[in-house]
């Protein structure tokens, strides 16, 4: 740890961290050189109706949709991929994250249609781990009980992208 090195009062150094899975899990590290971001990541300061309007209208002017209405559409699914990731931080699996999360996905007309249980059971047998299905189902469901209101601090950055550029490439095809 760098407070090994520096006096507790110095103010040669702060460093800024993703609370990422910390409001949940709380695991949250405690140091006077070390500042947490207000939600689950930096990405989550641009997620909000204005921000998305302001996308939407310079890469997607004929989506249709608000701004507060696509975020409606992407947030089960980013509080579900979410929850997933934590169950496995949770287990202590150390399981290597799926790069499609798409081929568990269905776009309709007021959203999308998230099949989790194909999704946990890829993820599980890309990994050699489906004989913990029952475990990480249950925890996962723990879990889910837990979340608090703000969508913000229960959402992956990276998976907000992710989500965000398919549903967009979804949406322009």
């Amino acid at each position: 740890s760098i407070s090994k090195y520096l006096a507790s009062d110095s103010k040669g150094i702060t460093c800024v961290a993703d609370k990422d899975t910390d409001t949940l899990l709380r695991p949250l590290v405690e140091s006077p050189f070390l500042l947490f971001v207000d939600y689950c990541c930096l990405e989550m300061y641009a997620f909000n109706s204005v921000c998305m309007d302001n996308l939407l209208h310079a890469v997607a002017p004929n989506i249709n949709k608000s701004g507060e209405g696509v975020l409606a559409e992407l947030t089960p699914l980013l509080a579900r991929l979410f929850l997933i990731r934590a169950t496995n931080i949770a287990l202590g699996l150390n399981l290597q994250w799926l790069d499609k999360f798409q081929t568990s996905c269905t776009m309709v007309t007021d959203g999308i249609v998230f099949d989790e249980l194909e999704f946990v059971t890829r993820y599980l047998g890309k990994n050699s781990q489906l004989r913990q299905l029952e475990r990480f189902s249950s925890k996962l469901k723990e879990l889910t009980s837990i979340v608090l209101d703000d969508r913000r601090l229960f959402i992956n950055g990276h998976d907000f992208a992710a989500v965000l550029a398919w549903y967009l490439r979804e949406h322009a095809s």
